[in-house]
């Protein structure tokens, strides 16, 4: 569908298999710990320190 105000197609994906990340957490033990999250957004505020956002799905289902 063209836009017709800005002469552009709109650039929108809305297929979940390709917004899917997935994080993932290692505890003490070395366990690892997978978390999948939708449009995920990783910044790193300091080195070594980073904060994860996103949509998180039903992990334990």
């Amino acid at each position: 569908m063209q836009d017709q105000t800005m002469g552009m197609k709109p650039d929108a994906d809305h297929r979940p298999s390709r917004r899917l990340s997935y994080v993932h957490l290692e505890d003490i033990h070395g366990e690892v710990l997978s978390i999948p999250v939708l449009d995920l957004i990783c910044v790193e505020i300091e080195e070594g320190k980073k904060i994860f956002a996103g949509r998180s799905m039903d992990i334990l289902t």
